[in-house]
């Protein structure tokens, strides 16, 4: 390789005396360690706008700028939706459509107000595994789910029954078309969703019950 000499030798320095190193590159090394960790314990799916959105809840310093210039040479990158691979859903012009009861409005005032479904597959080493989801409009919340190896009507209405007994509900409930375990709980207690602020399900709904229910009621949450 053409390298000199003396840049041969100052490099191996650093590896042994890192301190040695100028202030920025000591502060991008230790950026590096936080950014890939919370990169993988979100299932590698953040961009670099949501891993710094996570340094910024964790109490790191740090520019969306820098955040960005450290992922690139890392490969570091979030997922891209797209219509690609397996389809679970394919329509038949034999039978009539469900009516839109809201008018393609996916959004709610609160909770259990309108629930949204999506049907989707997981691949594992032992074949696909389908999943639909109940997921509550108002906080993005995931409430009901189920889980099998094949397509069958009663998986769906499995996850609706699971999320009528998980959230107590009474009353009118509009239910509307819209991956494992593990992941749903990231989603409703850590991951950011833009539409609420950037703040993961669950700490929304908390703070709306925090807001409109009695002192002693909203003591019940925290």
């Amino acid at each position: 390789m053409p390298i000199a000499p003396s840049t041969y030798y100052r490099l191996k320095r650093f590896v042994k005396h890192p301190q040695e190193t100028s202030r920025r590159r000591q502060s991008d090394e230790y950026f590096r360690l936080k950014i890939r960790r919370v990169w993988e314990e979100n299932h590698e799916v953040y961009g670099a706008r949501k891993v710094w959105r996570q340094l910024q809840r964790d109490g790191f310093h740090i520019a969306r700028y820098t955040t960005e210039r450290l992922m690139k040479p890392l490969r570091l990158r979030g997922v891209t939706r797209g219509l690609t691979g397996k389809r679970t859903t394919i329509a038949s012009l034999n039978h009539s459509r469900h009516l839109d009861l809201v008018r393609r409005a996916f959004c709610a005032d609160r909770p259990n107000q309108l629930w949204v479904a999506d049907f989707t597959y997981v691949a594992t080493w032992s074949g696909f595994i389908f999943v639909p989801f109940i997921i509550d409009a108002f906080s993005r919340m995931i409430v009901g789910w189920r889980a099998m190896k094949t397509m069958i009507t009663d998986m769906t209405l499995d996850s609706l029954e699971q999320a009528i007994w998980a959230r107590k509900v009474k009353g009118n409930l509009i239910a509307v078309e819209y991956a494992t375990l593990d992941w749903i709980s990231w989603f409703n207690t850590k991951r950011f969703l833009e539409p609420i602020g950037n703040i993961p399900p669950a700490e929304y709904e908390k703070l709306y019950y925090i807001e409109f229910m009695s002192p002693a009621q909203s003591a019940g949450l925290t």
